[in-house]
């Protein structure tokens, strides 16, 4: 992944539960922004307004699909490779 490349992940998020996003390009946070968006594309959560905090956790109440985009950070290093991940908890 370049710094001018925007990776680019649909997935979708169930009602009822917990999540945590992480994302990640080489050893050190902060040098991938990452965003999430709903499927008309509204921004959601960024992490860069956050100082690119490398994970946001969050509750999804009603089913939704969404993309999250990723792409480096122009002023931080990176590996140029970019990891995404999705956890989640479900709620009782």
């Amino acid at each position: 992944m370049n710094a001018d490349e925007t990776a680019e992940f649909h997935t979708t998020l169930y009602g009822g539960t917990l999540y945590r996003v992480a994302a990640c390009s080489g050893l050190s946070d902060g040098n991938l922004i990452f965003s999430v968006y709903d499927s008309e594309h509204n921004l959601l959560f960024t992490n860069s307004e956050f100082k690119n905090s490398p994970y946001w956790d969050f509750k999804i109440t009603h089913t939704l699909e969404c993309v999250i985009e990723a792409k480096l950070d122009g002023g931080a290093q990176g590996s140029g490779r970019a990891v995404v991940l999705i956890g989640f908890k479900q709620q009782k």
